[in-house]
């Protein structure tokens, strides 16, 4: 079997650091599993840009004697949605405010990719070559491939908060996810990262798709999550990130943005600072700014107790951060919806407490190995902060607890469960 795997997203964080998101360990590691089946030839393709097609040859370049891949397995026939957007383009420029200067350089910047790109844009390319699937783990499915029936269409789904949670995006965003979803049809196989994302899904969606086309593979956490058991380890990264060694410590980490209910933690820490005097415990929230991240530290800079309390590292990463896990005494995650939720089983791989949600995939991922609370409920929140605080046998029973539910998501069950899913698109 033969599979064309759209890797836009390896190309754009092997470039950028930063963009090393979550999205991309999973697209990664799932990859690194095909790669090593016996029964698959999987190639890489980019139907984004010219420039992405070349982050994605550089990412091979870099890491592929690691991945036991090379350049040819770079499959470079596309852009496969670039007429489209020189359409949408052209038509934005004759639609009002006529010439208006963004939209003039976007226009040409599209019709200057155009002219350069000398690949091919013919999904007969494809077809020529073999190819069984083409699975966009991320990027909508390019609208050159919606006529096409030789070759079976896969893409991933990891949430609808965007369409959910409309206020806790910027618009760009939410169009975005609507994009990907309007490429969806009853031809498509759809790949959710949860039973609750798939709900959220079908609800969505209803009759557009096809039920039984629709496969849940849950996620799994890298290798490079662990238990740290080396005391100078863990000391050498929390300086790194200028926190203080001397106290223990509650974690947080995920992008700095609303929706993961960053208030609702602060608050909680006030009250066990203010209310039960706790003066040895500080606060760490790791993790790069997020949307509306100013809003969210506003809450630091007007409670006075909290000076010196709270410690804001910024981008973590990911080498360091199972020795950032290992060292809290608990990891807190009252996020309001997840699609999955990688960091707290990422905690429970390094054998810490966690306190989650009862909301969403978060009760999938956790189940009773962690301590779950409505993520509006700050009293609930406080409380469980403040008996993990005082009760070591508790913190220890949750570790144990953390550790061997985490064994029970690995990233080749992830894998073994798509290619099931392809192979029975083959079949049908």
């Amino acid at each position: 079997m033969k599979i064309l795997y759209e890797s836009t997203v390896l190309g754009m964080g092997h470039t950028i650091e930063r963009a090393k998101t979550g999205i991309f360990r999973v697209i990664e590691n799932i990859l690194i599993e095909l790669l090593n089946r016996d029964d698959l030839t999987v190639n890489l393709t980019s139907v984004q840009s010219k420039k992405a097609q070349a982050d994605l040859i550089k990412y091979v370049k870099d890491l592929g004697a690691e991945l036991k891949i090379n350049e040819d397995a770079v499959f470079q026939a596309n852009n496969l949605m670039l007429q489209e957007r020189r359409e949408n383009a052209f038509h934005n420029l004759l639609s009002p405010p006529f010439l208006k200067p963004s939209k003039l350089k976007n226009f040409y910047r599209i019709l200057d990719a155009s002219t350069q790109l000398s690949i091919s844009t013919k999904t007969k390319s494809l077809e020529k070559n073999g190819f069984d699937i083409f699975h966009s783990p991320y990027h909508p499915i390019p609208a050159g491939l919606k006529n096409n029936k030789s070759i079976k269409k896969f893409w991933t789904s990891y949430d609808l908060i965007p369409i959910l949670f409309p206020h806790f995006f910027l618009q760009e965003t939410i169009d975005e996810v609507k994009c990907a979803l309007s490429r969806l049809d009853r031809d498509t196989w759809i790949v959710c990262i949860s039973e609750s994302t798939k709900n959220d899904l079908l609800n969505y969606l209803g009759n557009k798709i096809d039920p039984a086309k629709v496969v849940v593979t849950p996620l799994a956490a890298s290798n490079n999550f662990y238990k740290v058991e080396d005391p100078n380890e863990i000391k050498n990264v929390l300086t790194k990130y200028s926190i203080p060694t001397d106290k223990p410590y509650i974690l947080s980490l995920c992008t700095l943005e609303p929706r993961k209910n960053i208030v609702q933690i602060i608050k909680a820490f006030v009250n066990l600072v203010q209310d039960e005097k706790i003066n040895d415990l500080h606060l760490v929230l790791a993790g790069t700014k997020g949307w509306k991240f100013d809003a969210i530290f506003n809450e630091v800079k007007h409670v006075d107790v909290l000076r010196n309390k709270v410690f804001a590292t910024g981008y973590v990463s990911e080498t360091d951060q199972a020795a950032l896990y290992s060292g809290a005494k608990m990891f807190a995650y009252p996020s309001f919806y997840e699609g999955f939720g990688l960091p707290p089983l990422e905690a429970m791989q390094c054998g810490v407490p966690v306190i989650t949600s009862n909301t969403s995939s978060l009760p999938e991922v956790v189940g009773n190995a962690g301590i779950m609370v409505d993520p509006y409920d700050l009293a609930a929140l406080t409380q469980s902060m403040l008996d993990l605080y005082r009760n070591e046998s508790l913190q220890k029973e949750y570790g144990i607890k953390a550790l061997e539910r985490s064994k029970t998501f690995t990233w080749h069950q992830t894998a073994n469960l798509t290619v099931a899913a392809y192979k029975k698109s083959i079949l049908e």
